[in-house]
């Protein structure tokens, strides 16, 4: 039979192997998962570290990267203002003599005129008192071009007794722009009742310089 002592002994083997049988409370139903930081990773247990869990990084905390400034530009590429850009004062557009100079004032002598196939009778009235518009229109187109001109004229004068398809047939010591303004001078302007229709009539200005 054991004595006191080894019941004693027993007794503590029993006691130790029925504790080591149980089981922490926390071995059966599996370990409580650590708690998860706010960035997702499990904090470390007090017990393994034996100290306090790491604090997350702040997402604040990252670093900005640095922001480089424009390079300033150059000064070559700044545009030129060299004379070589100016307008060259040889560019200036020349009014130099370009208009041709104009003749000397006219002196208008008329013809009387001579009619074809009848007559009519007013009708070197009517041309005297044309004179001055013939003149002017001598005058302003460049004057006389020579010492002396002649201007021979022809139309028609019907029924109406207005001169009509007028002509400058010859003319000498005139310009092209004044044997224009005569055609228009006399076109359509009253002659007088002709004996016939029509009547052809001719005459001539003769030119000099106006004194």
């Amino acid at each position: 039979m054991p004595g006191p002592s080894s019941f004693g002994l027993f007794a503590f083997a029993a006691l130790a192997i029925a504790a080591c049988a149980g089981g922490s409370p926390q071995s059966g139903a599996g370990a409580e998962p650590a708690p998860e930081s706010p960035s997702g990773t499990s904090l470390p247990e007090a017990a393994l570290g034996g100290g306090a869990p790491v604090a997350p990084a702040s997402p604040s905390a990252s670093v900005t990267p640095p922001v480089s400034e424009p390079a300033a530009p150059s000064a070559s590429a700044a545009p030129s203002t060299s004379a070589s850009a100016a307008p060259s004062a040889s560019a200036a557009p020349s009014t130099s003599a370009s208009v041709a100079p104009a003749g000397a004032a006219v002196s208008v002598s008329l013809s009387d005129p001579k009619f074809t196939s009848g007559e009519v009778p007013k009708a070197k009235a009517a041309l005297e008192k044309l004179v001055p518009k013939l003149k002017a229109c001598i005058d302003e187109a460049g004057g006389l071009t020579g010492t002396s001109g002649t201007v021979e004229i022809q139309f028609l004068v019907r029924s109406a007794g207005k001169a009509e398809g007028v002509d400058v047939v010859k003319a000498k010591g005139i310009s092209a722009d004044a044997k224009k303004c005569l055609v228009s001078a006399l076109q359509k302007k009253t002659m007088g009742t002709p004996s016939t229709d029509p009547v052809g009539v001719t005459v001539v200005l003769s030119l000099s310089p106006a004194k």
